[in-house]
């Protein structure tokens, strides 16, 4: 079994993005963490929504025999707080937990004790 790929970008225009991949002999999953037009800062908490400009969101996604993705939106959502937010050494830290749905199936799963200590590029 492969270690995670993990990728981190962060930029003052509120896009952040932490995503973990891996790979289980040809199934593959994915959880992604991410804000678009939403400025960080160090100790701030925010809701994981639906994915739309303004919000924080969390996505955990599967590849196998089927695509299934699951994700947060305003009645199903998680957490996220930053840690830590080092802008010149590029190092961002956080927690997050969430409740995602996939909508096509009507299930849902949940993500507890997330964290995250990252270099972004």
């Amino acid at each position: 079994m492969a270690s995670p790929a993990l990728e981190c970008q962060y930029d003052s225009n509120g896009l952040f993005l932490v995503a973990s991949y891996k790979d289980n002999n040809g199934n593959y999953t994915d959880i992604t963490i991410g804000t678009d037009s939403l400025v960080l800062a160090e100790e701030q908490a925010f809701q994981l929504k639906t994915r739309v400009p303004g919000n924080a969101y969390a996505k955990y996604g599967f590849i196998g025999g089927s695509v299934v993705t699951y994700m947060t939106n305003d009645s199903i959502s998680g957490s996220l707080t930053i840690t830590k937010l080092d802008i010149t050494n590029k190092i961002i830290s956080g927690t997050f937990n969430f409740k995602a749905v996939d909508t096509a199936n009507n299930k849902t799963i949940e993500l507890t004790a997330g964290r995250f200590d990252l270099h972004f590029n």
